[in-house]
C-alpha cells in the first residue's frame, strides 16, 4: 500500500514538474530591441512592433523564437527632401562567451539602393511611393525576408537570437542626393563625394 502511494506521489510529482517545464517553455525566452540612433540621421527610427505589439527600445521582453516576425519599424523623414530608399540595418551581437566574434547584419530596405547603381541614368524607375518630409513610413519585416534572415543567422552560427539592434544604414533622395553617415552626392568622374551645399 505504502509503496503505491509513493508510486503515485511520484506520477503526480513528475507530472507537475512537466507542466512547469511546459509552461516555461511556451512563454518563450528573454528578448530586446535597441534602437541605434544616430543624431546626424534625417530619418528617425519613431517606434519598433512585432508580434502586434510596441516594444520599447532595450527593455527586455518574452517572446518565442518566432519574436522578430512581422517585425515592423516606424520612421519619419525629418530630411527637407522627398525620400526615395531607405535601409535600415538589423544587428545581431554575440552572446556570450561569443561576445567578441563578430556579429551578423541583415537589411531590411524600401525603394531601389541607389549605392548599387554607377549613375542616376542607370537607376530604374521609382518603384515606391516616396516619403514626404515629416510623413512617417512603416517598413516590415516580411515573410520572405524573415525567412532569409533566418537561413543567414543560422549560416553565421545563431541558432537562438535574444537581441537586436536596428539602426538607419542609407537613405536616398528625389533630389539623387543621398546619406551613408553623412549627406553625398554623386562625383561626376564615379563614385560618390560630399554634397554641397545648395
Amino acid at each position: 500500500m505504502n509503496g503505491l502511494k509513493l508510486r503515485e506521489l511520484g506520477i503526480v510529482l513528475l507530472v507537475l514538474t512537466l507542466a512547469s517545464s511546459l509552461h516555461a517553455f511556451a512563454q518563450g525566452n528573454e528578448r530586446a530591441i535597441n534602437i541605434k540612433d544616430d543624431p546626424r540621421s534625417p530619418v528617425k527610427i519613431m517606434n519598433v512592433r512585432t508580434n502586434g505589439r510596441k516594444v520599447e527600445s532595450n527593455k527586455p521582453f518574452v517572446d518565442d523564437d518566432d519574436w522578430l516576425k512581422g517585425l515592423t519599424v516606424d520612421v519619419r523623414n525629418d530630411s527637407d527632401k522627398p525620400l526615395t530608399f531607405l535601409q535600415l540595418e538589423l544587428f545581431f551581437p554575440r552572446s556570450e562567451p561569443d561576445a567578441k566574434k563578430p556579429g551578423a547584419s541583415f537589411p531590411l530596405d524600401y525603394g531601389d539602393d541607389p549605392f548599387s547603381y554607377p549613375s542616376a541614368s542607370a537607376m530604374p524607375s521609382l518603384s515606391v511611393k516616396s516619403i514626404s518630409p515629416g510623413e512617417h513610413l512603416g517598413i516590415t519585416l516580411t515573410d520572405n525576408r524573415w525567412s532569409a534572415m533566418n537561413a543567414l543567422l543560422i549560416d553565421t552560427g545563431f541558432f537562438v537570437t535574444s537581441k537586436v539592434e536596428i539602426r538607419v544604414n542609407l537613405i536616398g533622395f528625389s533630389d539623387g542626393t543621398a546619406w551613408s553617415g553623412q549627406m553625398v552626392q554623386r562625383n561626376p568622374k564615379g563614385g560618390w563625394m560630399p554634397a554641397s551645399d545648395k
